[in-house]
């Protein structure tokens, strides 16, 4: 019982440094993915209004422009995440 009550509070502090790990690893995890959320969110919206986009009426050599500005849009996300 004596040998008990003298490993509770190093299992305790084991404990804490496990949680205080995981949530340090959970934090670090959301601020990444918050991050990559907002490099790449305009380039998905711009996906997306593309998508919707009518070659007779606005005009083939506009939307190929528009994608060619969505593409150097990603690429340089994906760089400035790789920073």
């Amino acid at each position: 019982m004596q040998r008990t009550q003298e490993l509770l509070p190093e299992l305790h502090a084991s404990s804490e440094k496990r949680l205080l790990y995981s949530t340090v690893r959970v934090t670090v995890l959301a601020h990444a993915l918050l991050i990559v959320h907002s490099l790449l969110r305009p380039a998905v919206r711009m996906t997306v209004s593309l998508s919707t986009q009518d070659p007779v009426k606005d005009g083939e050599a506009k939307i190929k422009a528009e994608y060619a500005q969505l593409l150097e849009d990603m690429q340089n996300g994906f760089r400035t995440l790789e920073e």
